[in-house]
């Protein structure tokens, strides 16, 4: 499937992690779903680190770091 239509799939307030480097965009892994996201500050998160949804813009999920999943 496509990535665009992944991120449908994804919600404010889901959590993940950044599956790869987010400079600010990268990719970023929700359960099943794995998508492109963007850091909401447009600051660069290392790959690994747990993210959560808070917002979704043009269809790409916005992310913050969190400190737990």
């Amino acid at each position: 499937s496509r990535m665009g239509t992944e991120a449908e799939q994804v919600h404010v307030g889901d959590r993940g992690i950044a599956y790869t480097r987010l400079a600010p965009l990268g990719t970023g892994r929700f359960g099943a779903v794995t998508c492109e996201v963007k850091s909401h500050d447009n600051t660069m998160v290392d790959a690994g680190t747990p993210v959560e949804v808070v917002a979704i813009e043009e269809n790409k999920p916005l992310v913050k770091p969190v400190t737990q999943i």
